[in-house]
């Protein structure tokens, strides 16, 4: 319907004229197939794991041998640009995780900084380091409780999904 919810980079125009029962590239826009939510959910999900299954074969005959991505088996809700996603009924479809910043589309994730006092008194604040496996900015500072905006989760929800995963930062004065 013209909804925007992404700024897809030209060098992947090759890419999505590999997936013509996913995609319907115009001169100004690009579209994903389906006239609702469920239909567009089934064309992501099809581009998503046919990409997964033979990433090699066709990134190399699109020429985006540098390309990579982090599969995470998760579904991030797709809202049209500026959205609440806090409202998963404003959500045009879901996708796995790892191809919203591939395909420029917009996401959301939760944050918890930690403070706490140690036998002094002294106030810290607990900072947490990207492991170097990350795709997405190994090995950099990060919040110490942190994940992505799942489909369908409440805020709280995906806080406490990820509360686990910070567990292991280190104060920092």
């Amino acid at each position: 319907d013209g909804t925007r919810f992404g700024l897809i980079p030209f060098k992947l125009i090759p890419l999505l004229e590999c997936f013509p029962e996913v995609f319907i590239l115009k001169k100004d826009s690009i579209q994903i197939i389906g006239d609702n939510f469920s239909a567009r959910t089934a064309s992501a999900l099809a581009f998503s794991t046919k990409l997964k299954e033979n990433f090699e074969p066709i990134t190399n005959n699109c020429d985006l041998t540098n390309l990579k991505i982090g599969w995470r088996n998760e579904k991030f809700g797709v809202y049209p640009i500026g959205s609440d996603p806090r409202s998963p009924e404003k959500a045009l479809f879901t996708i796995e995780r790892a191809l919203c910043k591939v395909l420029g589309i917009e996401s959301y994730g939760v944050h918890c900084n930690v403070f706490n006092k140690d036998d002094g008194g002294v106030k810290n604040l607990w900072i947490g380091q990207r492991s170097m496996d990350k795709t997405t900015f190994p090995g950099k500072l990060d919040t110490a409780i942190g994940g992505g905006m799942i489909y369908g989760l409440t805020v709280q929800e995906n806080l406490e999904k990820v509360r686990n995963y910070g567990l292991l930062s280190t104060p920092c004065r």
